[in-house]
């Protein structure tokens, strides 16, 4: 029986138990029956290829596992079909991880708890993601694994490649979105300090960013992700103005407050919706770049709109 004490995230300490103890001792076992150690030692790699990947993604980091097998002689290495058979399935766990991350290259949803700061948040998190993933399959040990599945001409490889080409593809574009959307940080920053009646005079600012993402990004400029954006504008403005009206006041405190901070709120939306149109339309006019078709999606600022419907509704209550 083993006794110890777990310090910090139990799956963290498990693999490194497992990297720094238990795996070389159980790869160098030499006594067992060939067919139990052939066995034994395809399900512990796929133990630890499970064990790495969770520890890591629990941090939002992708990270492949990389088995410690004799590859020294590439040749010898890939006509043991029993290795061979081990290292297919370690580039099979690889590409599914990757597939997970390529298929993943969107912004955050525009749901009503959303910001631009998320989105900063979530690019700056891709970006760091895949820049480890790039230097993981830099890696020579990872090199000598695809150099012997090369010389036996696994039909797993070209898959796996193409990913690969991906993966820099997609850290390229992460890079370029986080790069530009960088430029929101600072504006949306304000906004989230700053009383409704103050967050129109901000309101240039953050829209000029927005004209600047849509001229020169590389791939952030598509019609989808431009309108995500703007509602993500849309979602914080919202949150502020709501982050101000204090329904104690309503029910049992202050109602000459509650219905002045509700005006403020109603005027704030209402102005948000006015400067919005003026820049979308100055984009539509003077952009070097044509295509912008947002100016008449009215399903941007549908939540707006029934936040200050919700607002008026208040005040009819603080009347009565």
């Amino acid at each position: 029986m083993m006794v110890g004490l777990v310090d910090g995230d139990p799956l963290d300490d498990l693999l490194n138990q497992m990297n720094a103890e238990y795996l070389p001792k159980l790869l160098a076992e030499k006594n067992w029956p060939e067919g139990v150690k052939k066995e034994f030692v395809a399900q512990l790699h796929k133990f630890m290829a499970a064990l790495t990947e969770a520890s890591h993604a629990s941090k939002g980091r992708t990270t492949l596992y990389i088995p410690n097998e004799d590859l020294s002689d590439i040749e010898a290495a890939a006509k043991d079909k029993d290795l061979l058979q081990r290292l297919e399935s370690t580039v099979i766990y690889w590409t599914r991880q990757i597939k997970e991350v390529t298929s993943n290259q969107h912004s955050q949803n525009s749901a009503e708890s959303t910001s631009p700061l998320d989105e900063i948040k979530h690019w700056t998190s891709r970006t760091a993601n895949l820049n480890i993933l790039n230097i993981q399959l830099q890696k020579p040990e990872l090199n000598r694994i695809i150099a012997v599945l090369k010389a036996a001409g696994s039909s797993y490889l070209p898959g796996f490649k193409e990913l690969e080409k991906k993966i820099k593809e997609g850290h390229e574009e992460a890079n370029d979105n986080l790069q530009f959307l960088n430029t929101l940080a600072e504006p949306c920053r304000k906004i989230e300090n700053s009383e409704p009646k103050d967050i129109p005079k901000l309101l240039p600012e953050v829209l000029n960013s927005v004209r600047i993402i849509w001229e020169l990004s590389k791939h952030y400029n598509t019609e989808e992700r431009m309108k995500g954006l703007l509602t993500k504008i849309s979602n914080q403005i919202i949150k502020r103005c709501r982050a101000k009206i204090n329904k104690d006041d309503m029910l049992e405190g202050d109602v000459e407050k509650c219905m002045s901070d509700l005006d403020e709120s109603i005027a704030c939306c209402k102005e948000w919706k006015n400067i919005c149109l003026k820049m979308q339309g100055m984009i539509k006019k003077y952009s070097t770049r044509k295509g912008w078709t947002l100016d008449t999606d009215e399903t941007i600022f549908a939540e707006n709109e029934a936040f200050i419907q919700r607002c008026k509704d208040l005040k009819e209550i603080c009347e009565g």
